[in-house]
C-alpha cells in the first residue's frame, strides 16, 4: 500500500480514503471540501491524527506549516499507529451487525 510507505498523508478527508489513511497509520491533513468530509476530518482531528485545513486557505506555506507540525509532533504518530492497529484488528461488519440487533432488542 502506498499510504503506508509516506510519511504523513494529505487528502479531502472522504470516507473511503479516510479509512484507508487509518489502515495504513500515518498522520494526516486533511483539506475537507463538503458533505461527510467535515465531519470526518473533525472526527481524525479529535482523535489526534490529522490536522485540517480549509481549502480558500490550502497555499504551498501553509500545507508545509501543517505538515511540519504533524512531523515534529510524535504524538500524531503514535495516535496514528493506535488508529492503525484498532482498525485492522476490527471486525466493522460484525461490529455494526450487533449494534443494529441490539438496538432492535
Amino acid at each position: 500500500m502506498l499510504f503506508a510507505r509516506a510519511a504523513a498523508l494529505i487528502h479531502h478527508g472522504g470516507i473511503g480514503t479516510l479509512a484507508q489513511a487509518f489502515s495504513a497509520g500515518r498522520p494526516q491533513l486533511i483539506v475537507p471540501h463538503f458533505a461527510d468530509q467535515l465531519d470526518n476530518a473533525a472526527r481524525a482531528v479529535r482523535i489526534g491524527v490529522a490536522r485540517t485545513l480549509a481549502p480558500a486557505r490550502y497555499t504551498a506555506a501553509s500545507a508545509t506549516r501543517e505538515l511540519a507540525e504533524l512531523l515534529g509532533n510524535d504524538a500524531y504518530r503514535v495516535r496514528a499507529a493506535l488508529a492503525r492497529d484498532q482498525v485492522t484488528t476490527e471486525d466493522g461488519a460484525d461490529r455494526a451487525a450487533a449494534i443494529i440487533i441490539d438496538s432492535l432488542h
